[in-house]
């Protein structure tokens, strides 16, 4: 605990078992008293001294503090504990109070600071000396027409700035924010730092019906309250617009969780019914202002500012309004006292025979909802009962002639399967082939290698031919490095995308080339989702670049790539005889356990069907 010392003025720090006592200053010398606790007259929050506590506010309590720093006084705003704990929300707090920081508004609490000491999360604005509307409406109970419409005017306009020049909301319009210096100045406090909503289950009930009052709907359902916006803040302030010409909240008769669920109809008593002073005008706004869907609100501030300008300048006036309001024959419907409290001291309201038609509506509406979703999840089960018992319980008798394919299918698998146990002497030059194009062919070429070495110490392989594959796998792998990782060495390589169009390469990693694209920006491009002549637009310079000609040779084929590899060695008969003995091997192992459809395979991928016989099939010497 931090504190100052009366006499030289020299920050000390005590444990807070030394509250209350006298100690000898390490500065002057001189006797000093410790403060009476960590939030008590003479104890330092960072850099400002508390004073006295001044109110205890939703989020925790308003202490008055010097700015040791600059001598003014402070309003410091000091989180409970238990706000603490989420850490979302402290994050939150801190990045919404540096925002309210770097932008003043006009007819707002100015913030001085926003931060932490020692696991102590405050927010400092300016100090104000005047009422809250909390105070000014439970000494009135009741504001008059022009003090409410000046109220709610010098709000809206706020809100407009604020969202002008920061797309900023408040989250937390409610009487207790909204403060009258003494000079009449009307000021709006704790910009987006809400958190009201939040907490519900932690007040009192008397807290809760208050809160829940100047909550939009869509904030009670979404708690992140990710959603909101600047509609959200004009159900609010269409809230407080309510209780100040009323002296009522708008759902008073309801209880917290009928507000929250919203599975009762919620229909507030008529402003006009509670103040006759007001007009039919004035009514309209209200109801707009407190639409349940934010789509039937006003879209923003300036569009209410320009209803509310009409009302303090003209006394009658056209509303825009998405439902127009009819006047009807009403008729007198009397509410329990034992269902709900009684607004305002009233035992009955007047609804219209339009709303209670709707209400009714509403109502049958919501039960042929419910009817016909029992049905269709009924009948969505009935489908996968059936479909369960037909291809899961219900197993169909083979016919003699499936069960004569069924056996001669199991006899085949298990012959195949006895084969690759068989010894690989007669033939491992041949085997060794395939398993190495195997391995290449899935990008694996440090297994190839392995594979070789393994391969080569169990079964007789000429050595020369051993050592020529491996140096055309190493080959390849060189190959392939450079072709799909080889960084920012590609760099300035021309390539066609039919997606981002003429792209000049940046980098290569990983198989995914980053390039800039015409317009300047940087995209990305899987190879392997090239089409064949992008692939071979961009081969072709990556040979040129890095002189690869052999390892392009060695690396289409140690992939499989047979026709394209005896053409690169057309002209050169050593490699090709190499080549050819390879590419024998590969199919001729694969002739072993091949079905007729791999065979046809194996042809395409060769080439004609000549050239797959002669090496299938080698003229004797």
């Amino acid at each position: 605990m931090r504190y100052l010392c009366k006499n030289c003025r020299e920050i000390l720090l005590r444990d807070e078992t030394a509250a209350g006592e006298s100690v000898i200053c390490s500065k002057c010398g001189k006797l000093t008293e410790v403060s009476q606790g960590r939030f008590m007259p003479g104890s330092l929050i960072a850099d400002f001294q508390i004073i006295r506590l001044i109110a205890q506010g939703d989020m925790g309590n308003i202490y008055l503090a010097d700015h040791i720093s600059t001598g003014e006084k402070i309003a410091l705003k000091i989180l409970s504990e238990s706000h603490t704990y989420d850490a979302k929300f402290i994050v939150s707090f801190i990045h919404s109070g540096r925002q309210a920081m770097k932008k003043h508004f006009k007819n707002t609490v100015q913030v001085k600071a926003v931060g932490e000491d020692d696991g102590v999360f405050f927010y400092a604005m300016e100090f104000v000396e005047g009422v809250s509307l909390t105070e000014e409406l439970r000494q009135k109970k009741q504001l008059t027409v022009s003090r409410s419409l000046e109220l709610v005017w010098t709000i809206a306009e706020t809100m407009a700035d604020a969202w002008e020049n920061g797309e900023i909301i408040h989250r937390s319009i409610k009487p207790d924010n909204i403060l009258t210096t003494a000079a009449g100045e009307i000021l709006l406090a704790d910009f987006g730092l809400a958190r009201d909503f939040l907490d519900l289950a932690s007040r009192s009930e008397e807290d809760r019906h208050r809160l829940v009052q100047y909550a939009p709907p869509e904030a009670l359902s979404d708690f992140s309250m990710s959603g909101l916006d600047t509609r959200s803040d004009i159900y609010s302030l269409g809230a407080v617009f309510y209780h100040c010409v009323t002296g009522a909240y708008p759902y008073q008769n309801f209880t917290v969780s009928e507000i929250i669920s919203g599975q009762v109809p919620l229909e507030m008593v008529d402003p006009m019914h509670l103040n006759p002073d007001l007009t039919p005008e004035i009514q309209s706004v209200i109801r707009k202002m407190l639409a349940r869907n934010p789509k039937d609100r006003y879209r923003d501030f300036p569009e209410l500012l320009k209803d509310l300008n009409l009302l303090k300048h003209s006394g009658k006036t056209t509303i825009r309004k998405n439902n127009e309001h009819k006047t009807h024959d009403s008729v007198t419907v009397k509410i329990g006292a034992g269902k709900r409290a009684k607004a305002n001291k009233l035992e009955e309201m007047e609804l219209s025979d339009s709303r209670l038609e709707e209400m009714q509506r509403k109502r049958e509406s919501r039960a042929q909802t419910i009817i016909f979703g029992i049905f269709g999840v009924l009948v969505c089960l009935g489908i996968f009962f059936t479909l369960f018992v037909k291809w899961v319980v219900y197993e169909p008798q083979r016919s003699a002639r499936e069960m004569e394919i069924h056996i001669a299918r199991m006899k085949e698998r298990s012959r195949r399967q006895k084969s690759l146990y068989q010894p690989l002497q007669k033939g491992a030059t041949e085997r060794l082939c395939r398993g190495v194009i195997a391995h290449c062919a899935n990008e694996d070429f440090r297994e190839a290698l392995h594979f070789i070495s393994d391969f080569t110490k169990k079964y007789p392989v000429d050595e020369k031919f051993k050592n020529e594959l491996t140096g055309h796998v190493r080959k390849s792998i060189v190959f392939f490095r450079q072709f799909t990782n080889s960084g920012p060495a590609v760099a300035g390589i021309k390539l066609q995308s039919r997606f981002f169009g003429n792209c000049t390469v940046l980098s290569v990693k990983d198989s995914v080339i980053t390039a800039q694209c015409g317009r300047g920006k940087n995209v990305s491009i899987q190879i392997r989702a090239f089409t064949h002549e992008e692939y071979r637009i961009y081969l072709r310079q990556v040979i040129e670049r890095f002189g690869l000609q052999s390892e392009v040779c060695s690396y289409l084929l140690c992939t499989g790539n047979f026709g394209d590899a005896l053409e690169k060695v057309q002209n050169k008969p050593k490699e090709r005889r190499f080549f050819e003995k390879v590419i024998y091997g590969y199919i001729r192992t694969g002739l072993s356990n091949a079905s007729p459809l791999e065979i046809r395979q194996m042809r395409m991928l060769y080439g004609s069907l000549d050239a797959f016989q002669k090496a299938t099939h080698p003229k004797e010497k």
